[in-house]
């Protein structure tokens, strides 16, 4: 579990990665034809995505984990 101070609440889901470099998978894996992966998605505001990021790379040491910033134009709960 990922947890900090200033950490935002996050969602982590198990998938299934498709492709060509199967260098870390398993023989499971390899036989399948595709990797068990986990996708985490985190709103955070733009201006702390450095801070997070820091966190994070501190937590969680891995050259399998990728990142991207995307714009999230508006957001809520329905009720």
């Amino acid at each position: 579990m990922i947890a900090a101070p200033g950490l935002p609440g996050f969602t982590l889901i198990s998938v299934e990665g498709h492709g060509g470099d199967f260098v870390n998978a398993s023989t499971a894996e390899r036989v399948r034809g595709r990797m068990d992966q986990r996708v985490l998605w985190m709103l955070v505001d733009q201006e702390k995505h450095q801070q997070v990021l820091a966190l994070l790379r501190a937590t969680v040491v891995s050259n399998l984990v990728h990142w991207w910033l995307e714009p999230v134009l508006d957001g809520g709960q329905l009720a």
